[in-house]
């Protein structure tokens, strides 16, 4: 957690307007290395060899390293790569911020960082938000964790981190729509060793396919679904014309097949891939009964940044712990799969669970350029004018 600094009083050409915010982290490294459990497995559990590098990390290199077309060393990673990260994490965060970024990494603002292991110190360069030279309250840009390993050459000799930045702890009163009493500013300093995985593999264990995944994706059954259907329906309904009288009898049997066959219209594509759906999810807390492709919901969160782990439907955010596997979608799919596609790709489902693929999506411009009766289209009223044929393009 990250601490007030005392002001500075002395005089200089530099004069901070406001006290920074200061932390330290001090690893054992020897230590760690002789306590951890895990320090002797690389990522499938298996005992490392003699004399390998503990916890299967390799220090002060890259995983795979290749060249970019800058000409920058970068790092392919691989499933099983362990790599030591740094990262700070929000404690308290407004309300308007939630709604915004995830929640996961972000450097306070005007973060510096030091690297101090044995008798050499440096500086640790990061990619971090910005201030604004039209707007100073501003900070905009990427904030993405720092890579360690790289810098820690050896398990041998400790290392402490130390961080410093402009953003100090402030009282909640200085923020609107926060709790009163917390603590605004203050950040958790992070430092562990992770593990990556790929979103093909990260695919495979969460639908237990395979070994290692400590996270496998509940599946509602087809019957649990239909279940939930009806209240859904009951939700999204609204009765219109209905009887005041306390002693009006159950419905009749016609009534009933009246109500059943009220139907709701969904889509068989992916949300964020306009592609026909292979597994179905949703996430567990949200109020809508639509699905994504779970793969394709993977492959768009690889990449770091603010907004990752959103739903495709209602765009809040989503944690793959929280979803589940939809029955009644995999059932539609699995039966209509094959007929799907970008230009027929809803479905009419009724309350009963009966589903009906519907007929090709009308394009808003199939009206446009139809031509007009042959009476109005000849200018000179005389004779009449062929009709055009007007072709439609499909841009997919």
């Amino acid at each position: 957690r990250t601490t007030p600094c005392q002001p500075s009083h002395q005089s200089g050409p530099v004069l901070l307007d406001h006290p920074s915010s200061c932390a330290s982290v001090f690893v054992d490294m020897p230590k760690e290395v002789l306590r951890s459990k895990f320090s002797k497995r690389d990522s499938s559990g298996k005992l490392l060899p003699p004399g390998y590098r503990p916890w299967g990390v390799r220090w002060g290199s890259l995983s795979h390293p290749y060249k970019d077309e800058r000409g920058k060393d970068r790092d392919r990673l691989q499933t099983g790569d362990r790599r030591l990260i740094v990262r700070t994490l929000p404690l308290q965060r407004p309300p308007y911020d939630t709604k915004k970024r995830a929640d996961g990494h972000l450097w306070p603002k005007g973060t510096f960082l030091q690297l101090k292991q044995g008798p050499s110190e440096q500086v640790l360069s990061i990619l971090q938000r910005k201030q604004q030279s039209h707007a100073h309250s501003e900070w905009k840009g990427m904030s993405h964790p720092l890579d360690l390993t790289l810098k820690v050459k050896s398990t041998n000799v400790p290392f402490e981190l130390k961080l410093c930045s402009k953003e100090i702890i402030e009282n909640s009163a200085n923020y609107v729509d926060a709790v009163n009493g917390t603590l605004m500013g203050s950040y958790a300093l992070h430092v562990a060793i992770c593990e990556y995985v790929a979103p093909d593999d990260l695919y495979d264990r969460l639908m237990g396919n395979a070994d290692g995944g400590d996270v496998t994706i509940p599946r509602i059954s087809l019957r649990s679904a239909r279940k939930m259907l009806k209240e859904y329906f009951s939700d999204q309904t609204v009765l219109i014309d209905d009887s005041d009288d306390e002693d009006k009898e159950a419905k009749s049997d016609e009534e009933n097949k009246v109500e059943d066959s009220k139907s709701l219209t969904f889509s068989l594509l992916c949300q964020i891939s306009k592609t026909a759906m292979q597994t179905p999810v949703r996430g567990r807390h949200c109020k809508h009964m639509q699905c994504m492709d779970l793969r394709n919901f993977l492959h768009a969160n690889k990449n770091v940044t603010g907004g990752r782990w959103r739903c495709g439907v209602c765009e809040d955010f989503v944690n793959v712990r929280d979803l589940v596997h939809c029955g009644l979608f995999q059932a539609m799919l699995n039966s209509l799969g094959s007929q799907v596609s970008g230009a027929r790709d809803r479905v009419s489902l009724r309350a009963d669970g009966n589903w009906k693929l519907m007929g090709e999506n009308r394009l808003r411009h199939n009206k446009r350029g139809r031509s007009l009766p042959s009476d109005t289209n000849n200018v000179n009223g005389g004779g009449t004018n062929p009709s055009i044929d007007t072709e439609v393009i499909d841009l997919i």
